[in-house]
């Protein structure tokens, strides 16, 4: 058997794999440049977060966005921008702890991990609770590593949402990169898990021909979630070259579809996580 520290040693591999930093440089540009409009989030666990909400007058919807884990707030906003045009939506993008201009409250190094990713998104969705969006009119919607704290926040925290969106979505962090499927305990992001547990209804898209996040992964997860339509899949395009107007003309229509799918009813299963206004807190 393994001992503690071989398992923390492990633990800590997969984390620093799994959350390639970009440079801090290009987003703290981009953020200066949008100093008036930046909001301040705070999480539950000592980040102090930044995010940007992009408002149209006609949207009936708001999407959080969750981004993939080799980028930041400054390197997805303007791909957020252009959804956001396009879907005629609001979107809510926030940055995860440890990423572009995160700090924490202690003054310590802001390092990135799957229970921080958590904790963003739980603080990004109060806050829009707080600010009255109705929450049957919000969109999760997460891409790559994002689709993590997408899943997690509607499977695990008893909230309400109108829908959720996975762009090339991992099954887990270890599982995306393997063609096989199996357990290991120093996994992190257990979508395959979770997606059962979902009760809103849900749009997967994925290339087929994706070597970064293998397209096994948005078809696992498609087959396991209860609540779904007719899934994207685009052939001959991998993790980074989907065609942006296939994307968009998907989430579009997928916007007309939501009413026809209401939520479905999850048998509970026994499970440790808390609600969402009492997560255990971790540094």
């Amino acid at each position: 058997t393994q001992s503690t520290w071989e398992k923390n040693v492990q633990m800590w591999m997969v984390e620093s794999l799994a959350f390639p930093v970009p440079d801090r440089s290009f987003a703290s540009q981009i953020l200066h440049d949008k100093k008036k409009d930046l909001i301040e989030l705070h999480t539950s666990n000592g980040f102090i977060i930044p995010a940007l909400w992009i408002t149209r007058p006609s949207a009936k919807f708001t999407v959080i966005y969750s981004h993939g884990n080799a980028e930041d707030l400054g390197l997805c906003l303007s791909w957020c921008e252009h959804l956001a045009h396009y879907c005629d939506i609001n979107v809510f993008v926030y940055e995860y702890g440890g990423y572009s201009s995160s700090k924490r409250l202690d003054g310590k190094p802001a390092k990135p991990s799957e229970e921080t990713c958590y904790q963003s998104i739980k603080a990004a969705y109060e806050y829009l609770i707080r600010n009255n969006v109705p929450p049957t009119e919000i969109i999760a919607l997460g891409r790559s590593l994002g689709s993590g704290p997408t899943v997690h926040l509607a499977s695990k925290l008893k909230v309400e949402l109108a829908a959720v969106v996975l762009i090339s979505p991992l099954s887990s962090a270890i599982r995306s990169q393997m063609s096989f499927n199996i357990n290991f305990f120093c996994d992190i992001f257990l979508n395959y898990k979770k997606a059962r547990q979902i009760p809103f209804v849900t749009l997967v898209i994925h290339g087929k021909a994706d070597e970064v996040v293998q397209f096994a992964n948005g078809e696992e997860l498609y087959g396991l979630l209860p609540n779904k339509v007719l899934p994207l899949w685009i052939p001959e395009c991998g993790h980074n070259n989907l065609p942006q107007k296939d994307v968009f003309d998907r989430i579009k229509a997928f916007l007309e579809e939501i009413p026809q799918y209401p939520k479905v009813k999850i048998e509970e299963e026994p499970s440790t996580s808390l609600s969402l206004s009492s997560r255990s807190q971790v540094s």
